[in-house]
């Protein structure tokens, strides 16, 4: 087996990390402290990697750094350095794409310090760098590991970009992600460059507006819902009186051993013969070995998750009948249609190459609520929009990105990511569905907008 790829990625999300935990520090401290009007100029700025579809991100970064380009002809000529086609021309895009994850997680880390802790320091004559080191870091720990976290993983999982700007070449460039050779080349500029700057233009405009309509929709201070702060402190670690054979079994640590040693042996024997092939079983496997693992007793774990399984009752709840409705929609008859690709038809249908772009984000957004799972998405409408596109002279990328977008679009009104906060903060989902209503219109409205500009304009 080729360990290559994975050694790959790993250094590649280190250094990447590194960089974007320095970098987002930096800029998070100063974005916090500016002014309002330049702190919102800056945070669109900043943020809009996060929205960008990777590939565009890529592209973005080949016009700037690619050999013919001003920037990357003259590093190539200055310092002899190349930012295309190696390895670590890897660790820029994954700079670029996990860096609003560390930014966003530190600044609002920075936003909730207490200055008067800093006053305090003040008046025993420490400077200001003292005081950032050694008090507001100490203070803001929690939310900054948090961000460093969220930028490894993203970076470790980065494909889109990464894709673009090294490609794939095994021992040299390859990732876990990249498993595929693909080195961008298109004779079409203008037409790349009109697809891309109809994404920025959607992207620009949802982060300029969201902030105002936010504010309209913010309550009057008599009807606003104050989370109550001691919700978010931890408790304390609960103590176990340990009397009855039951008990000791239950804490025991040899039994605890004797079972994550079991779990470590298989799981190391299940990729030793399958090689890395995840399947929903060994996954499973592997969260519930960490689980024990970390938390040291059995009997701690098991209260663990009966306490988490409060917050998460919804999921538990909802995602088996989301299976059964996600069945209906995409098993086949005999003649292999499904009703998700009935409605995949219909909009194909009455679509011609200017409304295409738009009606595949519609019904993108339509069959998502039915089949909550991308990949499961496009296995149904893939094969369907794609040939239909391609009859219509429309790039395959224009109609993948339409599908792409129409699958997160509807997501607003499902918020399965929302629930550990609604969880700590004691809340339920109807408590924020009017807001993510106004937003869905909103996106939806601008992402339309979008589509049939660029199928009226770019056709």
């Amino acid at each position: 087996m080729d360990w290559y790829p994975l050694y790959n990625s790993v250094r590649i999300a280190a250094v990447s990390t590194l960089v974007v935990y320095f970098l987002g520090i930096f800029l998070a401290n100063v974005v916090a402290r500016a002014p309002r009007l330049v702190k919102g100029a800056l945070d669109v700025v900043l943020t809009l990697p996060l929205v960008l579809p990777p590939t565009v991100v890529g592209y973005l970064l080949l016009r700037v750094f690619g050999p013919k380009r001003t920037v990357g002809a003259w590093l190539l000529e200055t310092f002899g350095i190349k930012l295309t086609m190696v390895w670590y021309a890897a660790i820029l895009a994954t700079v670029v794409v996990s860096f609003p994850l560390m930014y966003r997680t530190a600044r609002g880390a920075f936003e909730s310090f207490d200055e008067n802790l800093a006053d305090a320091a003040r008046t025993l004559g420490r400077s200001e760098r003292w005081i950032f080191w050694h008090v507001k870091m100490p203070y803001c720990q929690q939310g900054i590991v948090a961000g460093a976290v969220l930028a490894f993983a993203r970076a470790l999982g980065e494909y889109g970009a990464t894709a673009m700007i090294c490609g794939y070449t095994p021992g040299s460039t390859a990732t876990v992600s990249t498993t595929v050779y693909q080195l961008w080349r298109t004779g079409d500029d203008a037409g790349v460059l009109a697809w891309v700057m109809v994404n920025l233009a959607i992207s620009a405009v949802v982060l300029l507006a969201m902030p105002f309509i936010n504010y309209a929709m913010h309550p009057d201070r008599e009807r606003a819902v104050t989370i109550d702060p001691t919700l978010l402190v931890e408790d304390e670690d609960k103590t176990y009186e340990i009397n009855t054979p039951a008990e000791k079994l239950e804490h025991s640590k040899i039994l605890w051993g004797i079972l994550c040693l079991a779990f470590l042996v298989y799981i190391i024997y299940y990729f030793v013969t399958n090689g890395f092939t995840l399947g929903l079983n060994i996954v499973n496997m592997i969260f519930l070995f960490l689980g024990i693992l970390l938390h040291g007793d059995l009997r701690r774990y098991v209260d663990a998750v009966a306490e988490a399984a409060g917050s998460a009752s919804g999921v538990l709840l909802q995602f088996p009948f989301y299976a059964g409705i996600m069945g209906m929609m995409v098993v086949q008859n005999e003649a292999g249609v499904s009703l998700a690709g009935v409605i995949s038809q219909f909009f194909v249908n009455i679509s011609n190459n200017v409304t295409f772009p738009m009606l595949s984000f519609l019904a993108a957004g339509i069959v998502n609520f039915f089949v909550p799972s991308g990949g499961g998405q496009w296995a149904v409408q893939g094969p369907i929009m794609m040939p239909a596109g391609a009859a219509m002279g429309i790039e395959n990328g224009r109609t993948a990105m339409a599908i792409a977008w129409g699958d997160q679009w509807t997501n607003m009104i499902q918020p399965f990511w929302a629930l550990p906060a609604l969880g700590i903060a004691k809340l339920s989902a109807r408590d924020i569905m009017g807001y993510l209503v106004i937003v869905l219109l909103f996106t939806g409205l601008v992402a339309i907008l979008g589509f049939l500009a660029w199928g009226l304009f770019f056709a």
